[in-house]
């Protein structure tokens, strides 16, 4: 929604729903310390939302791909750029939480998919908005997440 008075869009504390085809690109900018040097680093990072065919069944899948380059190093020496991350998710069309089922990160880059499904972003947010649980993914092992609003910033952005 737009703000007929302000022309600025209200504060945004809601997932919408998500859907096959949506995505979304950051900019990147750091440092990497590499035996006490320290290196400027740079790139984007892009998420997109795919349909993905597993032997599970087929689902939707948060596809995460980083482009990263160290300043001042040319050639593939410079690359930082790791293979995209996956995720396989669900979300609530009521509550618009996003689960994750699952991802691809077991034993050789494979998938796998958890015992029970759990929160990985909240359908709806506020200042004191925090959350932990543990995926299991039985013999794969398990993995706690933890996400936590730490600072509400406004920032202008075009609406899209």
């Amino acid at each position: 929604m737009k703000s007929h008075e302000t022309g600025l869009h209200p504060l945004c504390d809601e997932l919408r729903v998500l859907t096959v085809g949506d995505y979304w690109e950051y900019s990147v900018e750091g440092y990497v310390d590499r035996g006490g040097q320290r290196t400027p680093l740079q790139g984007s990072s892009t998420v997109t939302v795919e349909q993905r065919i597993t032997n599970h069944g087929t689902f939707n899948a948060l596809v995460f791909c980083r482009l990263l380059h160290l300043s001042g190093i040319e050639g593939p020496e410079g690359d930082l750029s790791p293979p995209p991350g996956l995720f396989y998710i669900t979300q609530n069309d009521e509550t618009l939480e996003m689960y994750i089922l699952g991802d691809r990160m077991g034993a050789d880059g494979d998938d796998r998919f958890a015992v029970e499904a759990q929160v990985f972003f909240p359908g709806r947010w506020t200042a004191e908005t925090s959350y932990e649980n543990t995926l299991d993914f039985g013999h794969s092992g398990c993995v706690t997440n933890t996400l936590k609003v730490t600072e509400v910033v406004e920032v202008e952005t075009a609406l899209g």
